[in-house]
């Protein structure tokens, strides 16, 4: 079935399949990388390169299905034969041009959506919990934090790595004292302006009106 499928597919297509495979391949290891290595969510930019990352890999899977169910029926529809090296031909580069058209499209539309979505959460309150803010990039003063402090961390599963990247990465809300919330999926971190850590939980002690908002915030 697969002999010969350099030959058979029309130079336009081959071209294009070629094309769509080189950069769809391009964008997969740069949505993986963002993905990988610890891009946050708490600037604009961080979060559009998130969102579009994961609309590349969904782009990239459908895209593809597509492509090639397109490249398989247009063979058919001209009269090859199923199964032939021209059909096969015809659905692999389908598939190659589609895989690019779908990495494209999809890393675009999420891209725009996360920034659109990002940009909507800006100086939205959640009461007592606060309003979400620019995060102010602080960093957690470890060589001043309270017995108190520590003692919410052991008891409550959080670990000095996973405050670090929720206060670098998280949805920063400033409340009326001043203090600044710092919110991921995982876990929730309060700290003063200048750093000091107030107290942190995970996600298993997310109350019921805390899901509410990480729903809000994050989806899901």
């Amino acid at each position: 079935m697969y002999s010969d499928i350099s030959g058979y597919a029309p130079e336009w297509l081959k071209t294009a399949g070629t094309i769509g495979a080189i950069v769809g391949a391009v964008l997969v290891v740069a949505a993986i990388t963002v993905l990988t290595c610890g891009v946050g969510t708490a600037t604009l930019a961080g979060a559009i390169a998130v969102g579009a990352a994961k609309g590349i890999l969904i782009g990239a899977a459908i895209g593809a299905g597509v492509g090639a169910s397109a490249g398989a029926i247009g063979s058919l529809m001209a009269g090859e034969e199923f199964g032939s090296s021209e059909f096969w031909s015809n659905t692999l580069y389908g598939g190659m041009a589609g895989f690019g058209i779908g990495v494209l499209a999809g890393g675009i539309y999420s891209g725009i959506s996360a920034g659109t979505s990002f940009n909507s959460l800006m100086g939205k309150s959640f009461g007592k919990l606060g309003t979400v803010v620019k995060n102010p990039n602080i960093s957690v003063n470890w060589s001043n934090v309270s017995d108190y402090a520590m003692n919410r961390m052991t008891t409550r599963g959080v670990t000095q790595s996973l405050v670090n990247s929720t206060v670098r990465n998280g949805v920063s809300l400033l409340q009326s004292s001043g203090r600044y919330l710092f919110l991921t999926r995982n876990a929730a971190v309060v700290t003063t302006a200048t750093g000091t850590l107030v107290t942190t939980y995970g996600s298993a002690y997310f109350d019921s009106a805390m899901q509410e908002v990480i729903r809000i915030i994050f989806g899901g």
